[in-house]
């Protein structure tokens, strides 16, 4: 009424303009993910701390999955593009008689910030790794405060 618009004449704008939001939110995320870099050790074999490599969602999970044994010592670790990290770091091993070690609180998640001279830190379980991951790259950044974690200095 007044406008002498038609429906019709305006659902084209709201769906092109729910499209390009989409595809910008898609792009965005795209970027966030391709931006975090990984390293790792899986009993000296793996990629190091100083030269990590960028790495996909799918890929951080199957190296914490397939390439980071549960054995004590071994880690994952991941950088944002801010140059914060976040390691996930095997305090003792999965016993062998444990056929699903998701429920193991055996990690040690870290988040060192060396300006504050300490790292965030708190005890996770296996399972939460795989979801804090997803959680990582989903933001697109590392936010110790996020973790529930509590400073540990150095």
């Amino acid at each position: 009424m007044g406008s002498g618009k038609s429906l019709r004449a305006v659902e084209p704008d709201c769906v092109s303009i729910s499209v390009a939001l989409m595809m910008a939110q898609t792009s965005l995320a795209a970027r966030r993910s391709e931006a975090l870099k990984v390293f790792w050790n899986d009993c000296g074999r793996g990629v190091e701390a100083r030269s990590p490599q960028t790495c996909g969602l799918e890929e951080a999970w199957n190296i914490w999955s397939d390439e980071v044994r549960g054995i004590q010592g071994n880690f994952l670790g991941l950088v944002d593009p801010r140059g914060n990290v976040v390691q996930f770091y095997f305090e003792a091993s999965i016993p062998n008689s444990v056929d699903d070690a998701e429920h193991l609180r055996i990690v040690r998640l870290d988040c060192p910030v060396p300006a504050e001279r300490g790292s965030y830190v708190r005890p996770a379980t296996i399972g939460e790794v795989a979801r804090i991951i997803e959680q990582v790259y989903t933001v697109g950044a590392i936010d110790p405060r996020s973790l529930d974690t509590k400073f540990d200095p150095w």
